[in-house]
C-alpha cells in the first residue's frame, strides 16, 4: 500500500543516462533523493518491506532508527519528518560510499550517485562484500565494475535498477 509520487521530476535521470560526466562534482541531495524515490518508491504510510522490516518514506527502515515500536503498519507519517530521515540516511550512505570507495570524490557524478544508491540500499556491511566491484571502481574500470554488479545477487534482486546501473557503467 505504497503511495508513489507520479509527477516527480527526476533530475538525476539526465545525469545517469548520458555518458558524459562532470568529474569532482558532488550530486546534490535533491538529485540523490529523486534517484532513490525513482527506485525505492515513496510512502507516507508505514509498511513492511520485502525483508520484513517496518519501512516508510523512500525506504527508511524504522528499526534501524529504533522506532519500530513507535509507529504501526499503515500509520501516516508527516512528509517533513520523512524528508528529515531521508536526509540523514543519504548523509550516512554518502559516508559509507566515501569509506568504501577511496576514489569516490574523483568519480564522475553519475558513478557517485550509483555508489551512494548502493550504499543506501546495501548498508555498510553488505557493500563491503562487493570487493571485486570496489576494486574495479577504484581503477575506474567501469566495464569490469558493470560485470561484477551483474554477477551479484543484488543485481538479480533489484530488477531494472541493476540493469540501469550496468548500462550506465558500460557507457562511461
Amino acid at each position: 500500500m505504497k503511495t508513489f509520487y507520479k509527477n516527480l521530476k527526476i533530475i538525476s535521470i539526465g545525469i545517469l543516462i548520458g555518458s558524459a560526466s562532470i568529474i569532482n562534482a558532488s550530486p546534490s541531495f535533491n538529485d540523490i533523493k529523486a534517484h532513490i524515490i525513482k527506485y525505492e518508491g515513496w510512502s507516507d504510510k508505514v509498511y513492511i518491506c520485502p525483508t520484513g522490516h517496518k519501512t516508510v518514506g523512500g525506504g527508511t527502515n524504522l528499526e534501524s532508527k529504533g522506532l519500530q515500536d513507535k509507529y504501526k503498519v499503515g500509520q501516516n507519517i508527516d512528509n517533513c519528518l520523512l524528508n528529515k530521515w531521508l536526509k540523514e540516511d543519504v548523509k550516512i550512505a554518502e559516508q559509507i560510499a566515501n569509506k568504501q570507495f577511496k576514489s569516490f570524490n574523483s568519480q564522475p557524478e553519475n558513478v557517485q550517485i550509483i555508489l551512494i544508491s548502493l550504499a543506501y540500499n546495501l548498508g555498510p556491511n553488505r557493500i563491503k562484500k562487493f570487493k571485486d566491484f570496489t576494486a574495479a571502481i577504484e581503477k575506474k574500470d567501469y566495464i569490469n565494475a558493470a560485470a561484477e554488479l551483474k554477477d551479484s545477487l543484488w543485481y538479480k534482486q533489484t530488477g531494472i535498477r541493476g540493469k540501469k546501473y550496468v548500462e550506465i557503467l558500460k557507457n562511461i
